[in-house]
């Protein structure tokens, strides 16, 4: 019991001593019963530490069951969706996509520790296949986008860095994918580009998506970011997609209270309008699974 108590509490030791960002480590960490070993390196990592069961693990136990054995993680970050995913069920294909060179080469340390079956790509999707500039606000930083007009003033020119970007429809091809996936977009306001990049995929795989959509944070943005919305809109109406909006009990967190449907994503400033970002697009023949729960998860139809 005293070294499970150490295991558990060390860490948080370091980073109040201010040690934790010199010292490279390995902590257990359980999620809905799962155990993962999380490598710390010179800080990084130590968020996933805090990593609890959310939104993403209610999506993907509602829907995992019901689709083929295959995940795709578009803008995996440091791995937290990862996580989330295993935490649920295993997969026998994981594909995450991972521009960022820092955050691509932890992924390979945390998917190597815990022998995942995870494919690594390190590009971005887009629309076409070019260089792209990726800007950020640090080294592994989970709000990096290849649409910085949506938060102008943000970004340093000096933490921008150029990418690989291909469309993801070359997955189809390339990673032979089934028909039905699961897939994660959390893209920071990239998201029009992405899904005008993965048509075929849209019209042929037909995946349930779980995707964030930013709202405009200041005045200047608005008008880029309705754009944007508007882009998004008309992709899923091309393609006979439904979209749901992602109702959670702490309004921006937490677990889910209901799945809403919506005709259009809300505009204006977020913080006139403080909701959550969260969507779920589910492909408009698919009958979605039945809500049971304690948490009271239910589906409404906008009127």
């Amino acid at each position: 019991m005293r070294d499970s108590k150490m295991r558990r509490f060390w860490p948080a030791i370091l980073r109040r001593l201010g040690l934790a960002r010199w010292l490279n480590y390995n902590h257990a960490l359980t999620v809905s019963g799962r155990t993962f070993l999380i490598p710390v390196q010179g800080g990084l990592g130590e968020n996933l530490l805090k990593l609890t069961p959310d939104f993403k693990s209610e999506i993907i136990r509602l829907f995992g069951e019901r689709l083929p054995d295959c995940f795709v993680d578009i803008g995996a970050n440091l791995g937290q969706t990862i996580i989330d995913a295993f935490s649920v069920r295993s997969w026998g294909r994981y594909i995450a996509l991972e521009p960022n060179p820092v955050a691509f080469a932890y992924l390979e340390s945390l998917v190597k520790a815990n022998r995942l079956p995870v494919e690594r790509l390190p590009w971005a999707a887009g629309a076409e296949a070019s260089p792209h500039n990726f800007c950020s606000q640090g080294t592994a930083d989970p709000a990096a986008t290849m649409a910085p007009q949506g938060r102008p003033g943000v970004y340093s020119p000096g933490m921008s860095q150029w990418v690989a970007t291909s469309p993801l429809d070359l997955l189809i091809d390339l990673a032979a994918l089934p028909s039905g996936v699961l897939m994660k977009i959390d893209v920071e306001g990239f998201e029009a580009d992405v899904l005008a990049g993965a048509t075929r995929i849209l019209r042929d795989i037909r995946p349930v998506i779980l995707c964030e959509i930013l709202r405009a944070y200041v005045e200047p943005s608005i008008a880029f970011t309705n754009e944007r919305m508007s882009k998004v809109e008309q992709i899923l109406a091309d393609q006979r997609y439904r979209i749901f909006y992602i109702e959670m009990e702490n309004e921006i967190s937490g677990r889910i209270r209901a799945l809403r449907e919506i005709a259009s994503f809300p505009r204006g400033l977020w913080k006139d309008n403080p909701t959550g970002m969260d969507y779920l697009f589910v492909p408009a023949e698919m009958a979605l699974p039945a809500f049971t729960g304690s948490g009271g998860l239910s589906l409404v139809r906008e009127a």
